[in-house]
């Protein structure tokens, strides 16, 4: 799953994002937690899609609990008590890594539709002029051809005496 992360050039965009992703992902995480993320993340040689399998690899040992034959107090608690606490430990720096991931992309995205706001209403602008101007050409081509039209209408009615269509 990590392997494919990295090798996606659509991610390589933006260094941000492949960074918390594959980089030193503990940099964003807050102060207290950054001695527990620098071991979940191996002395920081993956990003936040290994502190998932490493969440998944503390995991296990609840699976080993549940397979063990002793179910004592004492050795429920010399198992589970740390892992508990690089549970959580690992749950808030995860916590803070995608709150700063999310934070980070709301904020590219406004920046983006800023900048994009600006090209798309110079296209509308652009796009009405030429609308309006096809329709005066248009408009203008269109008269004069039907001017200059002979149309057997026009013929019959210069026939027809003047006050003859106004008494009818």
């Amino acid at each position: 799953f990590i392997e494919e992360f990295v090798n996606d050039q659509s991610f390589g965009r933006d260094p941000t994002i492949m960074d918390i992703l594959n980089g030193n992902v503990c940099e964003y995480v807050t102060a207290q937690y950054t001695t527990d993320c620098a071991g979940y993340t191996n002395g920081h040689s993956f990003g936040l899609l290994g502190l998932f399998t490493k969440y998944e690899q503390v995991s296990e040992t609840v699976y080993e609990y549940f397979q063990s034959p002793d179910k004592s107090f004492e050795y429920t608690r010399l198992l589970l008590i740390p892992y508990g606490i690089a549970i959580a430990n690992l749950h808030f720096s995860i916590y803070d890594i995608c709150d700063y991931l999310s934070t980070y992309l709301v904020d590219l995205f406004n920046t983006t539709a800023e900048n994009e706001k600006s090209n798309i209403l110079a296209l509308f602008v652009a796009s009405l002029g030429v609308l309006m101007l096809s329709l005066v050409v248009l408009r203008g081509y269109v008269l004069r051809r039907l001017h200059g039209l002979d149309l057997a209408v026009k013929k019959i009615v210069d026939v027809i005496p003047p006050r003859m269509i106004a008494d009818n």
